[in-house]
């Protein structure tokens, strides 16, 4: 009898455990960075140049993404963003995304945008956006 007393308590202990872990698992993969799931993401705008795309999230969340060279494709009236998702729906990180830019008729060719930098905006820093940047 006491066996089994000890085998329920080990469990009820170990599952304890796994509850009190359990909402670790929703945070975001590295502590202090900003994620989203890609569902979440509405509408983007070119930034102020060609090195830079801001992202609406949700209602009133912004990314500002910073790409690691000049997509010039970016301004151009017609531009349209392809982009592939890598690992999971959840974006907390440049390496979760492929970004590439096309403009013209389809069928055209894409230019790889590498994004280097991702930030969540500050509501301020929201404000702050030129009209036409804003996503």
């Amino acid at each position: 009898m006491s066996t089994r007393l000890g085998t329920t308590a080990w469990m009820v202990l170990a599952l304890a455990a796994g509850a009190i872990a359990a909402p670790a698992l929703a945070q975001p993969k590295h502590p202090g960075e900003s994620c989203f799931l890609s569902r979440d993401w509405s509408n983007w705008r070119p930034g102020p140049d060609a090195k830079t795309i801001y992202l609406r999230v949700g209602v009133s969340e912004v990314f500002r993404l910073d790409l690691e060279s000049a997509c010039p494709e970016l301004k151009e009236p017609d531009a349209r963003l392809i982009t592939k998702i890598r690992g999971s729906d959840w974006i907390c990180s440049p390496l979760d995304l492929d970004i590439r830019v096309a403009s013209g008729p389809p069928p055209s060719i894409d230019a790889p945008c590498l994004v280097k930098g991702m930030s969540r905006l500050t509501p301020d820093e929201v404000a702050a956006l030129p009209k036409g940047a804003r996503p």
